[in-house]
């Protein structure tokens, strides 16, 4: 049976051999797998170069060998093996994965491996080249999770699949806490699901930010979108109020239709009620607000309910109310 050995590369690194974490007394070791995985192969000299780039070609040559029996040691099999005499691979003999390898392959799908930046907090001393290595990659992935949380985000929106929408909306914000086109998008989600609070919220977040940090104010298209916002509340806001003085001192017809509503789709015992009054003193209105505040309160679940809003319309006339 193949033993299993795994790398988690984003954010702090760490390898696991059947699940269990693997410690190495050499971070260079580390180092060597690390590379191993990201590029399959490498040959003798780019190895011994890329981690001990100060000592001469035979010095570094011989810690490498020694690096290599550490890790097989080790991992108690022949992890790192050589086919010829210059070129270094992992070997088949381990069943071998990685995050890197999950999200390199489908960047969007896996997007969740990529819980940090690469090799996060992971140094190595007096190696110069391995260290610009692990800058250049970790650019590369940033970019390329980048690319794919937009397509993501988009794509979400679009087949309205929203559960992790401003999730990956935030981890674009902690990549770049100063690029507005996240929060403008952060917002506008906001405020396309009814939640003006949120684009309020955020709208402060990054003005404060950026008053703080660059002494400017956020931009015009991102002042718009929180003015849209003002807009909204003060209409629902004017609606609401007008709402209370149309129906004000209607209390106790509210609740009597209320009442037998909740019966109706409960399937409890409820009566039927008749409306009257003169013509235009608000008896439609009256019910169809009470009908209205129960869809939105989900009182109303019944999809043939919902689909026949005349017969409700007509039971709330039918009420009876003196």
């Amino acid at each position: 049976m193949h033993k299993k050995l795994s790398f988690q590369l984003f954010g702090s690194p760490q390898i696991y051999l059947d699940d269990e974490p693997v410690f190495f007394s050499f971070s260079k070791v580390n180092a060597l797998l690390y590379y191993l995985v990201v590029h399959s192969s490498v040959s003798r000299n780019e190895a011994a170069g890329i981690l001990w780039p100060n000592k001469s070609e035979k010095s570094a040559k011989k810690n490498l060998r020694n690096t290599i029996y550490q890790a097989n040691k080790e991992l108690d099999a022949e992890v790192i093996v050589s086919p010829n005499k210059t070129i270094l691979q992992l070997s088949n003999c381990l069943t071998i994965s990685s995050d890197v390898e999950r999200f390199s392959a489908d960047p969007m799908f896996y997007l969740d491996e990529y819980r940090d930046e690469f090799l996060k907090g992971f140094y190595l001393k007096d190696s110069e080249m391995f260290d610009l290595w692990t800058v250049k990659m970790r650019s590369s992935f940033e970019q390329k999770f980048i690319r794919a949380c937009y397509q993501k985000v988009e794509h979400d929106i679009k087949v309205n699949r929203l559960e992790d929408v401003e999730k990956n909306i935030r981890r674009l914000i902690a990549i770049d806490e100063y690029d507005e086109r996240n929060y403008q998008m952060l917002m506008e989600f906001y405020q396309n699901s009814d939640r003006s609070g949120k684009v309020i919220e955020t709208y402060y977040e990054l003005a404060n930010l950026l008053g703080a940090e660059m002494a400017i104010d956020p931009s015009e298209k991102t002042r718009e979108i929180y003015e849209q916002t003002l807009t909204i509340v003060h209409q629902k806001e004017e609606q609401k109020s007008s709402f209370n003085n149309r129906f004000y001192g209607r209390t106790k017809e509210i609740e009597v239709l209320e009442g037998h509503l909740s019966c109706f789709t409960k399937k409890r015992s409820f009566h039927s009620v008749l409306v009257q009054g003169d013509a235009g003193v608000g008896k439609t209105a009256l019910c169809q607000q009470v009908l209205k505040y129960a869809t939105e309160k989900k009182l109303l679940r019944s999809p043939a309910i919902k689909q026949n809003r005349n017969f409700l319309c007509g039971f709330g006339e039918k009420s009876l109310i003196n």
